[in-house]
């Protein structure tokens, strides 16, 4: 498996919590326990105590559940950047995810963001209250007979409807009890496999539509930036853009319903083919393409993998610099002229040699984009020194192939 920089961060939602989780992450770094700490000081309550506690019941309280896997999940995100410094191509995150996801690329602070969550936890109780909702997880039957199935079960008084789509096997349906009861019964008789969810409100259900005006108030007085890196919106299956109305998009998030397996597609298009889920535990793999690699930044034994391939892919970029350095010296100069020579060959050099140097010094990551300017370097040295075009094309591919970035930096190069 090849570490590219076409990776993805993805956040899960409700359904990964269990006792003890980010213990892990807790024990291991101090910015982890400031992220927790952060957290209890803008709730007021310590949520680590439910965390990590023996109280399963107590956990998987709405109001404890959501704003522990936000905390967990920006936890693990701060761990990683402050260990790999690496930033995604693009994140995700699934239902509740999405404010992880959005917390994360800095587009909302982790404080608007657990304060969203909350008022979600508030808003989710009064429905249940009201509708004697839930969820429940459906596999083994395709979408169209599970859409026709809620349907009907609608029609018999009540309300369901589909709440996620994880894949073309898996989905989520959400509504009244009475409904979902009704629909559970006719899946099993069509050999479906039923799991209701302990204790999860009926999000992503037009049951909450009432409570929207509540929540789309909150939605106006928060501060939204530019992300830091693309975050995928569960709402269209696509980036958010400059153009996106966040308050509108993140207001439907909690009526309609999440298109995940659209979201992995996506991905899968955007040429993604490394995952790391940032959350209590990896629940999301099984739903990622199977082309893509995927691990999970909670489990110790991939944060060894993950750490390993970030280190051999770092040593390969700053080898690839250091050589291209190493043929604009090596090349055959035909060029006297001590202007052009000067800035097509000097310059350019030397701001590569900078370049290495402050990755060295600051034990920095080099990127894809520093490649790029490796080899911008090396056609503004060839093209100086009047190296013929067929030797250009030789050391070009000589180099990439000897260093073995080709599926870094992809076909582009051969089109320079």
């Amino acid at each position: 498996m090849v570490f590219t920089d076409k990776l993805a961060f993805l956040f899960p939602g409700q359904g990964c919590q269990h006792l003890g989780m980010g213990k892990e992450l807790y024990n291991y770094s101090a910015i982890a326990r400031e992220t927790f700490e952060e957290a209890a000081d803008i709730m007021g309550r310590d949520i680590s105590k439910v965390c990590f506690g023996n109280s399963l019941i107590e956990l998987n309280r709405i109001e404890n559940m959501l704003p522990a896997i936000l905390t967990v999940s920006v936890a693990a995100y701060r761990v990683f950047m402050n260990d790999y410094k690496v930033e995604p191509w693009i994140c995700a995150g699934h239902s509740l995810g999405e404010y992880s996801a959005l917390t994360c690329s800095n587009v909302i602070t982790f404080e608007d963001a657990l304060k969203l969550v909350e008022l979600r936890c508030t808003i989710a109780k009064e429905a249940v209250v009201e509708n004697r909702g839930y969820m429940t997880v459906v596999n083994g039957i395709g979408i169209h007979e599970l859409v026709r199935v809620c349907e009907k079960k609608s029609q018999d008084g009540g309300m369901v409807t589909v709440a996620c789509m994880n894949n073309k096997n898996q989905f989520v349906i959400s509504g009244t009890e009475n409904a979902l009861i009704k629909a559970e019964e006719k899946l099993v008789r069509l050999g479906a496999q039923v799991t209701p969810m302990i204790m999860t409100p009926p999000f992503h259900s037009p049951i909450l539509e009432p409570y929207l005006p509540k929540f789309t108030e909150v939605l106006k007085k928060i501060k939204f930036n530019k992300p830091s890196f693309p975050v995928i919106s569960n709402i269209t299956a696509s980036k958010y853009n400059e153009d996106s109305c966040m308050v509108d998009l993140l207001s439907k998030q909690i009526t309609s319903t999440v298109r995940w397996s659209e979201i992995m597609e996506y991905i899968k298009n955007e040429g993604v083919n490394m995952t790391i889920e940032m959350g209590p535990q990896a629940i999301l793999s099984d739903l990622i393409p199977a082309n893509i690699s995927s691990f999970s930044f909670s489990r110790s034994s991939d944060r060894q993998e993950i750490s390993k391939y970030i280190q051999k892919q770092n040593e390969r970029k700053l080898n690839f610099l250091t050589r291209c350095l190493a043929v604009a010296v090596s090349v055959k100069n035909y060029n006297w002229n001590n202007e052009e020579y000067e800035q097509g060959v000097v310059k350019p050099y030397e701001q590569i040699v900078s370049l290495v140097d402050r990755i060295r010094k600051n034990n920095l990551t080099p990127s894809v984009q520093d490649m790029y300017d490796g080899i911008h370097m090396l056609k503004s040295v060839f093209i100086t020194k009047k190296t013929p075009l067929d030797e250009q094309n030789r050391r070009i591919k000589k180099l990439i192939s000897e260093t073995d970035v080709e599926e870094i930096l992809g076909n582009i190069l051969y089109d320079m």
